[in-house]
């Protein structure tokens, strides 16, 4: 699930939703355990309203999934 990279403002660039294979675990803004490189991207708000946006959309598509599951029964 990677989005688009985006550089933070000294432009280096962070993988947004990037899965991480680095085990340092730290809580997010919303109280999430997220990678450090995940908490870093979402130090600004513009950042943070985009991760809102595509967890809502991953929401979406797992509810989706489920229905075509029920569906397919």
């Amino acid at each position: 699930m990677n989005a688009m990279p985006i550089s933070d403002r000294k432009g280096h660039i962070i993988h947004r939703f990037s899965i991480t294979v680095c085990h340092h675990w730290t809580k997010n803004i919303m109280g999430h355990r997220t990678s450090i490189g995940e908490t870093k991207a979402m130090l600004t708000n513009e950042k943070l309203k985009m991760y809102k946006l595509f967890k809502k959309k991953r929401n979406q598509n797992k509810l989706e999934l489920q229905l075509h599951r029920i569906i397919l029964q």
